[in-house]
């Protein structure tokens, strides 16, 4: 239920609704602001509650979305699709959905996070409203042109200070970078795999032709002097590849392999060194590819 994230209801709903004209067969939206705690902050999953009417119940199709914060709601974040599941009639009942790949990111203040539905597809549906007089009135909106034109949903509703609709942050996810956007490094020791190294954030590593066995050797700043070794032992006893990396410097060492057979690849971060340090740590990764 969206413990710990972000709610605007007092922890009970006392009715339903929905966009008033409904009845028209086109999809609506309903969406309500929702704060985090702290910044900058991901929008990691909605919880939705469902009041459902009638006496038949069933299911919905609905999509979750998200739109930038504002007097009203901005620009479309992103969208996630699902359903409801069965659900029974005279029921209240929170649907929670992942928003991880909406990738959607508040650096301040608010989000507008809601649902858009058919309401045609199931009469009985309505969205848990919260009326009570002591909760504070949410800023919500709703829509009937996907977003185009936005109408305070007070304005339809009085009574209603808030909606079944809950949100949870977390801090962003942060992917790996892409490789450099230049010619990789390759080697006859490793034909499936290809390489790249940037040092400095800024210098691209080179090929040294003279090389050790097995190893993978590249330059800095000086073409003939290897500033790092890579290499890629086994399979070894748990059934991976594990990529081995030396470097000889005491600056930032970014370094990429690709696994050519299926496009996997691996990123390898080794941090600048400490002033007083007086060793050059590597990495061993135990777990870096199947053969």
């Amino acid at each position: 239920m969206c413990a710990g994230g972000s709610a605007a209801d007092d922890g009970s709903f006392e009715d339903g609704f929905g966009v008033p004209n409904i009845f028209l067969g086109t999809p609506d939206t309903m969406v309500q602001r929702l704060i985090p705690s702290a910044y900058p902050a991901q929008l990691t999953k909605a919880c939705i509650c469902w009041r459902v009417g009638g006496s038949g119940g069933g299911h919905l199709p609905f999509t979750v979305v998200a739109y930038a914060d504002g007097a009203i709601p901005g620009a479309l974040l992103g969208s996630v699709t699902t359903d409801t599941g069965t659900l029974l009639a005279g029921t209240a009942t929170f649907i929670g959905i992942s928003c991880v790949p909406m990738n959607a990111v508040v650096l301040s203040g608010g989000i507008y996070v809601g649902i858009k539905w058919n309401h045609l597809d199931n009469q009985d549906f309505f969205v848990c409203g919260d009326t009570s007089s002591t909760t504070p009135v949410a800023a919500m909106f709703s829509s009937t042109n996907d977003g185009n034109a936005w109408h305070a949903s007070t304005q339809d509703w009085p009574q209603l200070h808030s909606l079944g609709i809950r949100a949870q942050f977390a801090p962003p996810q942060v992917s790996d970078p892409d490789p450099p956007n230049a010619a990789p490094l390759t080697s006859s020791q490793y034909p499936n795999f290809r390489f790249w190294v940037r040092i400095s954030d800024a210098r691209l590593g080179t090929s040294v032709a003279d090389c050790v066995p097995e190893t993978v050797c590249v330059a800095g700043a000086i073409p003939t002097r290897a500033e790092v070794f890579v290499r890629i032992v086994g399979p070894k006893t748990n059934g991976y590849l594990w990529p081995n990396i030396v470097k000889f410097n005491t600056t930032k060492t970014e370094v990429w392999i690709q696994q050519v057979s299926t496009g996997d690849i691996q990123y390898y971060l080794l941090p600048a060194l400490a002033t007083d340090s007086d060793t050059l740590p590597g990495v061993v990764d135990k777990t870096g590819f199947l053969p």
